[in-house]
């Protein structure tokens, strides 16, 4: 993230994801993608209807690392950033590819939140709203730099974006 809050742009030019806090930021993200198709509808859809136990403490973090607690998403979120970039280059979903990856979300979320929830001492509930567009999220001004480096390998979008926020 830059100082100036360009984390779409930043997330561009690193070949990551989006995730903030911030509902302004969100706001921004979905303006830039409001004329996109929606990718993964299913799994958006589980992610915004279950409870995240987010640690609260640097040692809950490392804890939870550590101890595997969270070794499942990893995998899952790669899997999830390889289909969206398929997809994106094909311009074709693919409804089984999709229906599996939200079922084994939510598999794998109930027994990791589980495991979590014993591991912290103080964990905040959160939820996690999603976004996956068809043709992913991009920054004009990240173009331009990436141009103007003679940049070869970078991802011309970001796939995905999350917006984390606590559940009171």
């Amino acid at each position: 993230m830059s100082r100036n809050g360009n984390q779409e742009g930043f997330a561009q030019l690193t070949g990551s994801s989006i995730f903030t806090d911030s509902a302004y930021r969100w706001r921004e993200i979905r303006g830039a993608i409001a004329s996109k198709e929606a990718r993964l509808a299913k799994l958006s859809s589980n992610f915004k209807s279950t409870t995240f136990q987010m640690p609260t403490t640097v040692v809950d973090a490392v804890n939870s690392i550590d101890e595997g607690a969270t070794a499942t998403y990893p995998a899952l979120m790669a899997d999830i950033f390889k289909y969206l970039l398929r997809a994106n280059n094909s311009g074709m979903p693919k409804p089984n590819v999709e229906d599996r990856l939200a079922a084994r979300f939510s598999r794998l979320h109930s027994t990791a939140q589980t495991s979590l929830g014993k591991k912290m001492e103080w964990p905040i509930a959160s939820q996690i709203t999603s976004a996956f567009p068809s043709g992913g999220i991009q920054h004009n001004n990240v173009n331009r730099l990436l141009l103007m480096s003679s940049s070869e390998h970078h991802l011309a979008s970001v796939p995905m974006a999350f917006l984390i926020s606590r559940q009171d």
